[in-house]
């Protein structure tokens, strides 16, 4: 109880100058800056959607909280929003699924993403 205590806690003061609206200023200046970048501005919110998918497997319920409703607003929300704001883009942007699948792993229960830095180490 108390470890719950101090997380709460803790959470609560390193995000309280933020709030849902800034995570939705993020998502959009992140779409934008993918899309004007030449990358498909689809990129975020599928990866939040892959997200979503894996925080409903009780098994990921601890590496997923933060994200879904506690410090930002719901993936469910914010996958719904980057949806219609990907319509106003134009389609084709680059995908780099083959570099992502090397360097992303979101294992079921796994805590935290396995990442390499771009010089493979």
């Amino acid at each position: 109880m108390v470890d719950q205590l101090a997380v709460h806690v803790v959470t609560a003061l390193l995000t309280q100058n933020y709030g849902s609206d800034k995570e939705r200023e993020a998502d959009k200046a992140g779409t934008d800056l993918a899309a004007k970048a030449g990358y498909d501005p689809n990129g975020l919110r599928n990866f939040l959607s892959m997200l979503a998918e894996a925080a409903n497997n009780p098994a990921n319920k601890q590496a997923t909280s933060m994200l879904n409703g506690k410090t930002h607003p719901p993936l469910k929300d914010r996958v719904s929003k980057l949806t219609e704001l990907s319509a106003t883009y134009p389609t084709g942007g680059q995908v780099l699924e083959n570099r992502y699948k090397q360097n992303v792993n979101f294992a079921a229960g796994s805590t935290t993403a396995s990442a390499k830095s771009a010089s493979g180490k």
